[in-house]
């Protein structure tokens, strides 16, 4: 009962003198944090200027949360960041990254479509794992300011003088339908199939296909 009663005061005098303690510590953690960096959101400055610590076991495509700092000497804060889990080469919207046009000439003859090693960085606002700035492969293109919808309709009521074959620059197709009388017929038939189905249009132009035929 002895060795009891000893421990029981003991224990009452120890809790007694921790509570103060306890109720200090964490505030005993904050201040002597605080003085060491600022901390900040992510929107206060670029993450171009910023070098973020992932975890490299999260899950690509999942919300994590991460912690920067300024690869700028001058100052030595802490910038807490919400974004997703994916390295820079793996963003697929267009609005996260910018790339370089081809400096040169990159369609393929021959080649249904051509596609460049384009230079890329991305988005200033954009807070992704790896280098920042990397390759990818791109479609190259050209703008013809050809129309698939009017297209079909040149095909389908003016193909036998070979108004479709003029109208997207292939001359040489066109002068063979007009002589012909679009084949007897059956040039003309075939080239509206071909027309219809997409195997006939303008090398390397995404904006030929925005224009749907016209009701």
């Amino acid at each position: 009962m002895r060795f009891a009663g000893a421990h029981e005061l003991f224990e009452n005098q120890f809790s007694s003198e921790l509570l103060p303690i306890s109720m200090l510590f964490p505030f005993y953690i904050i201040s002597i944090s605080l003085p060491l960096y600022a901390c900040h959101l992510c929107s206060d400055v670029s993450p171009d200027s910023l070098k973020c610590e992932f975890n490299s076991t999260c899950r690509y495509g999942r919300a994590v949360n991460v912690m920067c700092r300024s690869v700028s000497n001058a100052s030595d804060s802490i910038h807490f960041c919400k974004t997703i889990c994916r390295y820079c080469h793996q963003l697929t919207e267009k609005s996260d990254f910018s790339c370089k046009p081809p400096s040169s000439e990159c369609t393929q003859p021959g080649v249904a479509r051509s596609y460049y090693v384009a230079q890329c960085h991305a988005s200033p606002t954009v807070v992704c794992m790896g280098h920042r700035e990397f390759l990818r492969m791109l479609p190259c293109v050209q703008e013809s300011g050809k129309s698939y919808g009017i297209t079909v309709i040149l095909s389908l009521f003016l193909g036998g003088l070979g108004a479709d074959r003029f109208y997207l620059g292939m001359w040489r197709e066109g002068l063979g339908k007009l002589f012909t009388f679009g084949g007897l017929g059956v040039w003309s038939v075939i080239d509206f199939i071909l027309v219809v189905v997409g195997y006939i249009c303008p090398p390397d132009d995404i904006t030929y296909w925005s224009n749907a035929l016209p009701m």
